[in-house]
């Protein structure tokens, strides 16, 4: 009975991890990133992020369902650098977006994140601006403004990030390429 339980719960288990694949097949989440540790977070420096697929593979795109983004600032919690003190930082931004369309808009917006290094003190690690349907996304600081005196820019991180969900041309009587054959009659993959 319980091996019963067990291969049942294990099958269902294998089906729900290939149904989220299938799902979420070819939908690739585009991010890039300034780091403050690589002294990439300064005046003038500039975020460049594109939707890949949609510029490589804009003919086997059946429909895009919606295209979510987001640009954020937060701590590096991977940073070498040391919190030195309590702080806070404001960012201004200049973001550049594209939709499909290729239809351009530009406008500011300023990102603001502090710390507090007393134990169980709240604080805002991250701030983040969420917009939907851009394909391309620059993002341009234009100014970085502390309360401290220490290059509190060490610690941080500016991501940009695109999120396409999108349903894909599917055609059974196209070959597909890339693959090896092994000399199976017809180029058929052995199942076993």
């Amino acid at each position: 009975m319980y091996s019963i339980v067990r291969n049942s719960c294990f099958t269902l288990l294998l089906l729900l991890l290939t149904a989220s694949a299938a799902s979420s097949q070819g939908n690739v989440i585009s991010s890039q990133a300034l780091l403050g540790r690589d002294g990439s977070i300064v005046v003038n420096a500039e975020l460049e992020n594109a939707d890949l697929n949609f510029q490589a593979y804009p003919a086997l795109i059946e429909s895009t369902r919606q295209i979510r983004n987001m640009i954020w600032l937060g701590i590096d919690e991977e940073s070498p650098y040391m919190l030195q003190s309590d702080f806070e930082v404001s960012l201004q931004l200049a973001i550049t977006t594209v939709d499909a369309a290729n239809n351009s808009t530009t406008y500011n917006r300023t990102l603001t994140v502090n710390y507090k290094k007393d134990e169980g003190t709240p604080y805002k690690a991250m701030a983040y601006h969420s917009f939907f349907g851009k394909v391309e996304v620059t993002v341009k600081v234009l100014s970085i403004t502390s309360n401290v005196a220490w290059d509190v820019t060490k610690v941080l991180k500016l991501r940009s990030e695109i999120d396409p969900q999108r349903d894909w041309i599917f055609n059974c009587s196209a070959l597909l390429s890339g693959f090896a054959d092994d000399g199976v009659a017809g180029g058929e993959w052995k199942v076993w």
